[in-house]
């Protein structure tokens, strides 16, 4: 390969749509080999469809063509990160000094500073989006993790009081709040923050660039982009429709079989959603959120027998998760194997103790059983983590009377 010819791509096996895509960007690349736009747009067809290696050479094309645009040193520097996080650095910083408008360059490089323990220019990066941007709640999250991390606990606690404004439910935030109060000794705090943590999400960060490499994606991807696009705005059966193309298009994706079947769910076809959950399964047998997601359609339809079947193949591929112990315990209550339902139900809050869901389901079955001072634990420790819930209280009131009309 020449330095203004493009990479070569082997798209053997790959869909037709995708294969053109690749060779139409290709084209475009030897009709203008000095286009660092030409360059880019096909680094990011490769990216998209995870031509990794390739899309980097392309990125760095672009950015000797043009190192102004910030987009392609960024690119470049997340590429490099994953095998090298400092030499993707130079890269980083480039990207975060070529743009006043975007404060996304910043934040990922003040973010790579950190995990590589460069404290102080972290914070420096995260500032300098903070003097633009005073509510920018990454930026203030990452001020916390720096001032915890430098044992500044009352600053460390301002900063991420106030990330939590702009994103409530994310689990970082609030499992560095929870660590926090822990270091402050203030214990109610702390099961208060986890106690938050089970209706908390994992999120990712808005990216522009990220961003754009979907409007790249061709084939089944690019129609699995687009459905959740569809999604983010209302739209469920134009996004069913176009999962359906994926599906019909590559029915070896197994991507396209799982996210068809999550939506079928969600809209309430649940035959629809359990057909395409276990073709999934049968392209990816080991995946662990499809046998998951399987679960819950199956419970949905009261296939408890098979739901306790599919939680036990989820248990094997990891024993300790709490969730698919407590949905365990849910299909063998119904089954009617209470002591089943115990076994799994004393699983959960072993590795997952502030699950207070589980500790009132579990202090229900054990006063059912006769086992008051258990159950009553239990349910303490339920109400202790979600002090609002009404049902416990009144499954605690309850147990109460019972115990003095024994006694």
């Amino acid at each position: 390969m020449g330095l203004l010819s493009p990479p070569e791509v082997d798209t053997s096996g790959r869909e037709p749509e995708v294969a053109e895509s690749i060779h139409h960007a290709r084209h475009e690349v030897r009709q203008q080999p000095r286009s660092a736009e030409a360059w880019g747009r096909l680094g990011l067809v490769l990216l998209g469809h995870d031509y990794e290696v390739e899309a980097r050479i392309c990125f760095a094309r672009a950015d000797q063509l043009d190192p102004q645009d910030p987009r392609w040193a960024y690119l470049n520097g997340r590429l490099l990160k994953m095998s090298d996080p400092q030499t993707a650095l130079p890269f980083l910083r480039r990207a975060a000094d070529s743009t006043e408008t975007n404060n996304v360059p910043r934040l990922y490089l003040a973010e790579t500073l950190f995990g590589l323990g460069h404290f102080d220019e972290a914070e420096a990066t995260f500032r300098r989006v903070l003097a633009d941007q005073p509510q920018n709640p990454r930026a203030l999250l990452g001020v916390g993790r720096i001032a915890f991390q430098n044992g500044d606990l009352a600053a460390a606690l301002d900063n991420v009081r106030q990330a939590e404004r702009g994103v409530p439910k994310l689990r970082s935030v609030h499992a560095l709040l929870a660590e926090i109060y822990r270091r402050q000794g203030d214990a109610a705090a702390e099961k208060k923050e986890l106690a938050l943590l089970s209706g908390c999400e994992d999120g990712d960060w808005p990216d522009p660039y990220l961003m754009e490499i979907d409007q790249h994606l061709a084939g089944s991807a690019g129609r699995i982009a687009r459905a959740n696009q569809l999604l983010k705005k209302g739209m469920p059966r134009q996004a069913v429709a176009l999962l359906r193309d994926a599906v019909q298009m590559s029915p070896g994706s197994f991507r396209a079989h799982f996210f068809l079947g999550r939506l079928l769910a969600q809209q309430g076809d649940l035959a629809g959603g359990e057909a395409q959950l276990r073709a999934a399964l049968q392209i990816r047998p080991e995946s662990f959120e499809a046998f998951g997601e399987l679960g819950v359609v199956l419970q949905r339809q009261q296939k408890h027998k098979e739901g306790a079947e599919v939680y036990r193949r989820v248990l094997a591929l990891d024993p300790g998760h709490p969730l698919a112990h407590f949905n365990l315990a849910h299909c063998q209550e119904k089954l009617g194997d209470r002591e089943g339902a115990l076994e799994s139900l004393r699983a959960v809050v072993k590795h997952k103790p502030d699950f207070a869901w589980a500790h009132q389901v579990l202090g229900r079955l054990l006063a059912e059983s006769g086992q008051y001072e258990a159950a009553a634990e239990h349910l303490n420790n339920a109400l202790r983590l979600d002090p609002d819930n009404s049902e416990t209280r009144n499954l605690l009131q309850r147990l109460t009377a019972r115990k003095k009309d024994k006694c």
